[in-house]
């Protein structure tokens, strides 16, 4: 009887300890890898970026920058060489942004937040 109870407990356990690697450790890992990409704002790759404009229509303001062989060049308002570090640091600010929440998925009601007009584009 007792060699019997023994292998049932057993059974048991093995049963536990599959579900708790299944389920919560590789289920978990593709859960949370769902999640990520879920929270991206913009699922672009960094590499793929090959060029930047910074725009506000209000104050008529306009910054252009464009990637060549691997040198960023802003061809607005004038033409120059870009900052590598600063064009890329704005990329990567914008490309590494997750959305944490979302407040209304109605566009109707942008108004209600003061963002209609936008004050920044």
């Amino acid at each position: 009887m007792k060699a019997k109870n023994t292998l049932i407990l057993l059974a048991v356990l093995v049963a536990i300890v599959a579900y708790v690697y299944f389920y919560e450790i590789k289920g978990g890992e593709e859960r949370k890898k769902e999640k990520e990409a879920a929270s991206e704002l913009l699922p672009i790759k960094k590499e793929d970026v090959s060029g930047l404009i910074l725009e506000r229509p209000a104050e008529n303001i306009k910054i252009k920058a464009v990637k060549k062989d691997d040198q960023w060049e802003i061809t607005e308002p004038v033409k120059t060489a870009g900052d590598r570090f600063a064009i890329e640091g704005v990329i990567n600010s914008v490309l590494n942004s997750k959305i944490e929440r979302v407040v209304a998925k109605d566009t109707a009601s942008l108004k209600d937040f003061g963002l209609k007009p936008p004050e920044a584009v």
